[in-house]
This record gives structure tokens, C-alpha cells and sequence, in this order.
């Protein structure tokens, strides 16, 4: 039992009411209700579903820390969160607990150091330049849907690293599967009332066929790489390789596959949604896009110059594309603060649940054991007591000189989750999205097109809720 303030404990504000019956509607998408409830009743609510269903929804950075870290062992994920998207993800990571999850994360951990993930930029960078020699041989002014071409460009990505493997020929086929998946492990997350997974409704069946065609490519190469041993220097062969340091045990071909899929469902999507939302809001930003392209301009043009040198000489990769390297990441500071502020409006995992295991006082507000509480970056990296301008783009806010940066709070911003369970690929994801824009944007400048109503879709990852039309204008 946590030792009580001897202050009563009080029960947080919230809307009057059972929200299946108030705001059925608006229960089918919770970013927009929780917004209006944030706005309206502060950063630490309860909210009452159905009798005997409530959940508490936090965006206060001090309560956050307090569940995240400070705190963290009277917390656990819940089992609606964790049963249902281990329809997808099997024992995966993202969804073990204990010391079973403490054993996994041991061994996937050194495959997510920064020195492994060094021999990962080649194939980040020889990717992403693939995509811009393909966008080279359109007509200026050429429009297309920046949202899908960079899910398809980091699954190609995600092939690479992962498998060693180019997925390019499966991207529609994986991308689809991926995403009916995710859509119903979202929607049986957030609805109490769906139908069990036995019984073969439509939907039932159209997300067992997707699982199938996921499961089924990553088998087939696991299964080709037990027969070709080796290590290739993909993150595959590194979980492969990886042993308990007490036990010697390794990894079984179902774990396996439970881990590639949680990876791909948290490396490929997220980075995906990220890079989709820069192209956003920098196609929109006319004045942030070109201090971007001036300081890649700055930083990078002795080394493009010698570059493109060589490669004229050996009559390699043509002259227009970009040049990048990993040593090059630390100087782009202002390509950097582009997407931590994506990440701050439009942060790919915009909510984590937790479950108190006992009771519980955080903030002057008593917890029951067995509470829900929905952990939202979404809001508090929007929170008007910690960013001026909060749903304004301004990049600016994360460079060294902001004077503001020192008075936030630590759970003011914190895209990549907290405490021991944060994100282990969040290196790996903040390489590859500065690798692909900052390769992009040497090429290119970015117009959104028109005036496009772009809302974020919370269905699992935070995506633009529909296409982004963006025109690609091609630079000198």
C-alpha cells in the first residue's frame, strides 16, 4: 500500500454524465473529446464511460513523471491495452510485463546502441536517395501524396535494417496489412462492445488475413536465415545472435517474430507518421523550410562539393542528389528542432495507458487500484503552461538559445514515453527521420497544396487523417 498524504484525498474534475450516452460519437475518436475536456476541466480529469467504467486522463507533467518514473512500480500496462494488441504483436515487447519483459529488453538492447546502429545510415541514406532520383524524373511542379511516400520509403527502410532485405516490391501489400491490423486492434482497444475474435465477422476475417500476410513474410525470412547463418549486420541478425547473460538462452523463432513485428508496427509506422507531419507543417512554413535548406546549405556544402567530385569521376550517383552523413547529424541542430517540434504537435504515440496496481495519491487526488489512466503527450507537449503559442509551429523553441527551454518541466515534452518502458528505438528513429529530411530537403522545397483540412487520426499512430498533397519543386 502507498503511504497516504495526511491531506484528504479529492477526486479529479470532469464532465458530468456517462460519455457512452453524452458523447457516443465522440468516443469513437477521444483526441478531439479529450482536447475539449483538457480545455475545459485542466490537465488532471476523471472521466465516467459507463457505470462502474471510468478512467482518469492526465497531461500535468508533475503527475506524469509520477506514474512514468518516480513511481512507476504501482503502475502497469492494462490488460485491454495489452490483450488486444497482443492479437498482433504476440509476446512482443511492447506488451510483456515483468521479469519476462526485463529479460526480453536485455537481450533486444544491444542491437539498439548507437555504435550498431552506425551500420544502419547506409542503408537509410541509399534508400531515401533512391526515392529522390524517382521524384528527379517527374515534372516540376509535380504533385504527390507525401503521407504514403514516406510509409513506403521507410518500409523500404524498415526491410533494409530489419532484414537486410528491399520490401519495396511488398510496401502496398505490408503497408495495407499494417494498417487494417492497427485499425481493428484501435478500435477493440476503445470500444467496450465488439465482437469476440471467434466469431467470423467480416471484420473478424479481414484482420486475420492481414495478421496472415504479415506473419507470413517475416516467417519466410526467419526461417531463410536459420539455413543462411551469419551475421549480416541487420537488426535480424542481431536479435538472432543475442543471448541471456545468465542463461545462454536465445530467442525462438515465435519470439522472434513477435519482436519484427512489434519493430515494424513501432519503427516503420511511427517514423512514417512523423516525417509525414514535417512535410506538413514545413510545406506550410515557408520561412522555417528555408532556414532548413540554408543551414543543410552551410553545413554540408564543402562536403557535397567533394562528393559530388568523386562521384563525377567514378560516374556514380548523379549530381542532384544530396550528400549526408551520420557524423554530419550533430551539426543539423536546426533540421533537428524541425522534428522535435513535429514530435511535440503531432507525436506518433499521442497516449499511453496505465493501470494502478494499489492505491494511490498523485497530486492531492487519490488513484484506486485498478484506475485506468490515460498518460497523454498529445496534450501536455500542447500544454499553454509550459509552451507559449503551443499549437503554433515553431521549431526555434528546441535550439540551444530558447530561454524558455530551462523552465519546462521534464514531462512537458517527452514523445518517446518515460521511465524504464521508453521507447528502445528512439535513437534509431530520430537518425532515420533527420537522414531522410535532411536528404529530402536538399532536393527539393515542399508546398502543401491549396488549403488541405488535415486532421491527426489517433487510430493507433498518430497519421494525417487523409492524403497530403505536396508540390515538388525541384532545387538547383
Amino acid at each position: 500500500m502507498a503511504k497516504q498524504s495526511t491531506a484528504p484525498a479529492k477526486t479529479p474534475p470532469g464532465p458530468p454524465g456517462y460519455l457512452f450516452f453524452t458523447e457516443q460519437e465522440a468516443m469513437r475518436n477521444q483526441l478531439p473529446l479529450y482536447t475539449s475536456v483538457f480545455e475545459r476541466y485542466g490537465d488532471f480529469v476523471k472521466l465516467d464511460g459507463l457505470p462502474g467504467i471510468s478512467w482518469y486522463l492526465v497531461a500535468r507533467p508533475s503527475a506524469i513523471e509520477h506514474i512514468l518514473v518516480t513511481h512507476q512500480n504501482r503502475y502497469r500496462k492494462p490488460d485491454v491495452f495489452n490483450k488486444t494488441l497482443r492479437l498482433l504483436v504476440g509476446n512482443g515487447l511492447i506488451v510483456n510485463e515483468g521479469d519476462s519483459w526485463l529479460s526480453q529488453r536485455r537481450l533486444m538492447q544491444p542491437a539498439f546502441h548507437k555504435e550498431r546502429l552506425a551500420n544502419l545510415a547506409k542503408s537509410m541514406i541509399d534508400s531515401t536517395k533512391q526515392l529522390i532520383e524517382q521524384w528527379q524524373q517527374l515534372d516540376d511542379d509535380s504533385e504527390i501524396d507525401i503521407a504514403a511516400e514516406m510509409s513506403n520509403l521507410t518500409l523500404t527502410i524498415a526491410g533494409k535494417t530489419l532484414f537486410g532485405l528491399d520490401l519495396s516490391d511488398k510496401a502496398e501489400m505490408f503497408g495495407a496489412s499494417l494498417r487494417q491490423a492497427l485499425s481493428h486492434v484501435s478500435k477493440k482497444m476503445n470500444n467496450p462492445f465488439t465482437f469476440p475474435e471467434w466469431l467470423p465477422t467480416e471484420e473478424n476475417k479481414q484482420f486475420k488475413n492481414a495478421r496472415n500476410n504479415l506473419f507470413q513474410v517475416v516467417d519466410e525470412i526467419i526461417a531463410h536465415r536459420r539455413k543462411a547463418a551469419g551475421d549480416r549486420g541487420d537488426l535480424l541478425s542481431m536479435l538472432m545472435a543475442a543471448q541471456d547473460e545468465a542463461s545462454g538462452a536465445q530467442m525462438s523463432d515465435a519470439q522472434l517474430r513477435d519482436e519484427v513485428i512489434t519493430l515494424l508496427v513501432a519503427g516503420h509506422d511511427t517514423v512514417a507518421a512523423t516525417l509525414a507531419w514535417v512535410y506538413f507543417l514545413l510545406g506550410s512554413n515557408t520561412a522555417a523550410q528555408t532556414r532548413l535548406q540554408a543551414e543543410l546549405q552551410s553545413e554540408l556544402q564543402t562536403e557535397l562539393q567533394g562528393a559530388q567530385q568523386e562521384e563525377r569521376e567514378a560516374q556514380a550517383a548523379p549530381e542532384h542528389c544530396g550528400q549526408v552523413s551520420l557524423a554530419d547529424l550533430p551539426k543539423l541542430t536546426y533540421t533537428r528542432a524541425v522534428i522535435d517540434e513535429a514530435l511535440r504537435l503531432y507525436p506518433p504515440a499521442w497516449g499511453q495507458p496505465r493501470e494502478a496496481i494499489e492505491d494511490d495519491q498523485i497530486d492531492g487526488y487519490f488513484v484506486p487500484k485498478g484506475r485506468i489512466i490515460a498518460v497523454s503527450q498529445y496534450l501536455a507537449q500542447r500544454h499553454p503552461d509550459h509552451w507559449n503559442q503551443p499549437l503554433e509551429f515553431h521549431p526555434e523553441r528546441f535550439l540551444a538559445g530558447d530561454s524558455l527551454a530551462k523552465e519546462r518541466p521534464k514531462f512537458s515534452y517527452f514523445p518517446f514515453g518515460g521511465g524504464s518502458r521508453m521507447c528502445i528505438g528512439n535513437n534509431f528513429a530520430m537518425m532515420e527521420a533527420q537522414i531522410v529530411v535532411a536528404l529530402i530537403s536538399q532536393s527539393f522545397t515542399i508546398a502543401l497544396v491549396g488549403n488541405q483540412d488535415i486532421k491527426p487520426d489517433p487510430t493507433f499512430t498518430l497519421r494525417p487523417d487523409r492524403p497530403v498533397q505536396v508540390k515538388l519543386q525541384k532545387r538547383k
